[in-house]
């Protein structure tokens, strides 16, 4: 499979569009869900930990990924 290595946008802003964006829709669905306040509010902690370890992965292995090119290139 090839890897596309150049990119016309800005990774790492585009991840956190993409997760903003995501957090917010979820989050909406689940204010439109019958469940109680309580319930509401344990399950939307959940989700944003959740989203938001993912995107902390996403970032580590995108500047993993850019230290071993610069780091291959310095070479």
């Amino acid at each position: 499979m090839d890897y596309k290595e150049d990119f016309n946008i800005n990774i790492t802003a585009y991840l956190n569009q993409n997760k903003n964006t995501s957090i917010k829709k979820i989050l909406d669905v689940l204010d439109m869900s019958d469940i109680s306040d309580e319930h509401r509010k344990k399950i939307r902690q959940i989700i944003l930990d959740e989203i938001n370890e993912f995107h902390i992965a996403c970032c580590r292995v995108l500047t993993y990924l850019q230290e071993e090119k610069n780091g291959k290139n310095s070479k």
